[in-house]
């Protein structure tokens, strides 16, 4: 008797969705379905799911909250069975658990209804995102990718931020955006956001170098770290390069010049390696590196500067720290004198280095608050303060992408944390 209430209960209410969506019947479909298997427990594993680099959101909130008239459910779907599975059963075909997601949504500024598959894990309560429609057009797994990044991201923007101040310490995990229309120098860490992990890349030197044959070639230097919580590969690969805005093969035999081979990076975990192309840098004009093509690294531009394509500032630098125990501990007052707003760093590399006291005991209040509030935009802090907001906007490396609520202090290093307290002691 209960079954046929509940039937009858999901006929009336399928009568009511024609009279309210009018002659499209998949829509009907989608919400009769929504309604009848509303208690599967498969539906319940994606939609109480979440993903690591947004845990303070489910899949099932960020989904209503994005799209318009969203819809669940539930069937047993098939297909072609890999190589490695050709001798478990003689059909060639695997069934698999399926959680069908439908919803309105305004992408590339166009009315669409998607269509999103998951294959579900019963056993570990996991899944993954496998197809993607917009329209009924299947879509690339790029486009898939892209779009629950910003689902998932765009999930709670209108909530409002809690009211932090950026004198404190504890904070928020880290997200990132993906790279822009900003222009990167060397030395500069980019963030580039993939579903499920994150990465930092720095191209920290590059140059000329030269073949055991002779050959004249250019070499880039990287670090990498995974700041994600899934294992990543990473190679020279990620690397995209233009010289005089032609691409140049970075997959080339030179003699005695070898790539630094790609790895599987675990959480956490930091890599660095070299890569060659084969160019002449004294020929080129123009020099970008490309990251995952989602960020640009102008490393030569003689309509720019001088020309000369050599990373001096950075070959300099190097130099003065390798020869710390020669020079004295007296600051350096003509650059305080000197500081502008707009330099990149006040305290170059305080992420990677101890902070001498001799570097901050003269610093003004003013700057002092600038440099340890720099700590934390280099992790993409986004700050309230309007004056912190405007002077970090206008850094080149710096991209907004973490709200204060959500900041951890888990992501300073060893590094950072002393010199926070350090700069504190003067502030």
């Amino acid at each position: 008797m209960k079954h046929m209430k509940r039937v009858t209960l999901i006929l009336t209410i399928c009568i009511m969705l024609v009279m309210l969506v009018g002659c499209d019947t998949s829509d009907v479909k989608d919400h009769a379905a929504d309604i009848a298997q509303s208690d599967n427990e498969y539906i319940k594993i994606v939609k109480n799911g979440v993903n690591d680099n947004y845990p303070d959101i489910t899949y099932g909130e960020a989904f209503d909250d994005f799209f318009s008239s969203p819809t669940w459910k539930y069937f047993k779907g098939s297909k072609k069975k890999s190589d490695d599975e050709e001798d478990k059963s003689e059909d060639g075909e695997k069934e698999y658990d399926v959680v069908e997601f439908t919803g309105y949504c305004t992408y590339d500024d166009e009315d669409v209804k998607a269509l999103i598959q998951f294959d579900v894990d019963k056993k570990n309560k996991s899944f993954e995102p496998s197809y993607l429609s917009l329209n009924k057009v299947s879509q690339s797994p790029l486009v898939m990718a892209s779009l629950l990044e910003k689902v998932l991201s765009d999930g709670k923007d209108d909530t409002s931020e809690e009211d932090t101040s950026e004198d404190k310490t504890d904070d928020s995990e880290n997200e990132t955006k993906k790279g822009d229309d900003k222009v990167y120098s060397v030395g500069d860490t980019v963030k580039i956001k993939w579903i499920g992990t994150w990465l930092k890349y720095t191209i920290t030197d590059f140059g000329s170098a030269t073949a055991d044959d002779g050959t004249p070639a250019i070499y880039f230097k990287y670090f990498i770290e995974n700041m994600g919580k899934k294992e990543w590969y990473v190679s020279s690969d990620d690397f995209t390069i233009y010289a005089d805005d032609y691409g140049v093969d970075t997959n080339n035999w030179l003699e005695g010049l070898k790539n630094t081979h790609g790895i599987h990076l675990a959480s956490g975990k930091k890599t660095e390696g070299i890569f060659y192309v084969k160019k002449d840098l004294n020929t080129i004009s123009k020099l970008e590196v490309r990251v995952e093509d989602q960020a640009t690294y102008l490393l030569k531009d003689d309509s720019m500067k001088d020309g000369s394509g050599t990373n001096n500032d950075e070959n300099d630098s190097d130099k003065s720290s390798s020869t710390d125990t020669k020079t004295n501990d007296t600051p350096d007052l003509s650059a305080e004198l000197e500081y502008d707003e707009h330099d990149d760093y006040i305290l170059d590399s305080s992420d990677s280095r101890y902070v001498k006291k001799s570097e901050v005991s003269k610093m003004s209040k003013k700057k002092l608050r600038l440099a340890r509030n720099e700590i934390f935009a280099r992790h993409g802090y986004i700050f309230d303060s309007a004056d912190l907001k405007k002077y970090f906007n206008d850094k080149s490396w710096y991209i907004p992408s973490i709200k204060p609520s959500k900041w951890s202090d888990s992501l300073l290093n060893k590094y950072e944390k002393k010199n926070i307290a350090l700069i504190k002691k003067y502030e």
